[in-house]
């Protein structure tokens, strides 16, 4: 079976060479890498397509172009759509996969079959710890139990490090709110409260890189409001369904939410934006 790696591209000139390399030199053969020029302002398709052109696996790369930038969720929706994968994997462009990555994750898919394989994470971030919390469990079924783990956090709300089975996505609709900040708080929310079946490995799957100018590291009023926005959009779907409407839990959940982004902002400029909105 073929998996698909999606990559956005925007301003990543210094790391794309890193990241590309790392999906090219996977051990595991079937893949395609799906590459989303969102129009950045360096050379980073540049050097992407020089990678590319001077690797024996160029075959396996599909460059795709946006005609203005879209953002993240947008570059993402547009290499689900182009996948030609049975399973899809999110890679930022910044960041790298360890040589087998994609073959560990996958071995899981053969065993189990599951709607998506949660791989464990390496982080240069010495601050926060990124491990997965699940303890001695391979394989898990049923979306009351993913879902309780999601919300307690034993599992990362960040969109890379998943096998996911396209058709799973496709038949949930799961594709990314497009124009936000923080777009995988809400997307891997709504993946918690779809997926009934999900395994788990435990060796390192993907290497994060902490940027100190990254949209996750950075202070701005649209994150203020795309949070909120976040925030309002979980309260909508929760409403909508009457399996999350009558689960504690998923209010425990939504209130935990509200709370870190209160507290988060509480005492930035941003303050008074934030309790009055």
């Amino acid at each position: 079976m073929k998996v698909s790696i999606i990559i956005p591209v925007y301003n990543v000139e210094p790391y794309i060479e890193r990241c590309l390399l790392s999906a090219l030199n996977q051990t595991y053969q079937n893949l395609e890498i799906i590459l989303i020029d969102d129009c950045g302002q360096d050379n980073s398709m540049s050097v992407a397509r020089a990678v590319a052109e001077n690797h024996p696996n160029r075959h396996k790369v599909v460059f795709l172009k946006h005609e203005q930038n879209r953002g993240l969720s947008a570059a993402r929706n547009t290499g689900i759509d182009a996948a030609t994968g049975d399973y899809v994997y999110f890679l930022d462009s910044d960041d790298e996969l360890p040589l087998n990555s994609i073959e560990n994750l996958f071995s899981l898919t053969v065993k189990y079959k599951p709607d998506f394989v949660l791989g464990n994470i390496a982080s240069t971030n010495t601050i926060k710890d990124w491990s997965l919390k699940l303890k001695n469990i391979e394989y898990i079924e049923g979306n009351k139990k993913i879902l309780h783990d999601f919300i307690y956090g034993q599992w990362y709300e960040m969109a890379w490090n998943k096998l996911l089975n396209k058709k799973f996505l496709l038949n949930n609709n799961l594709f990314f709110y497009p124009g936000i900040y923080h777009e995988d708080n809400l997307w891997s929310f709504q993946l918690a409260a779809t997926a009934n079946s999900m395994a788990v490995c435990y060796d390192f799957s993907y290497i994060y890189h902490v940027r100190e100018n990254s949209i996750s590291q950075t202070l701005k009023l649209k994150n203020v409001k795309d949070l909120i926005f976040v925030l309002n959009e979980t309260k909508n779907i929760i409403k909508n369904d009457k399996k999350l409407f009558n689960n504690r839990e998923v209010f425990l959940y939504y209130d935990n939410l509200k709370f870190s982004i209160l507290s988060r902002y509480s005492k930035s400029e941003f303050m008074e934006y934030t309790f009055l909105n």
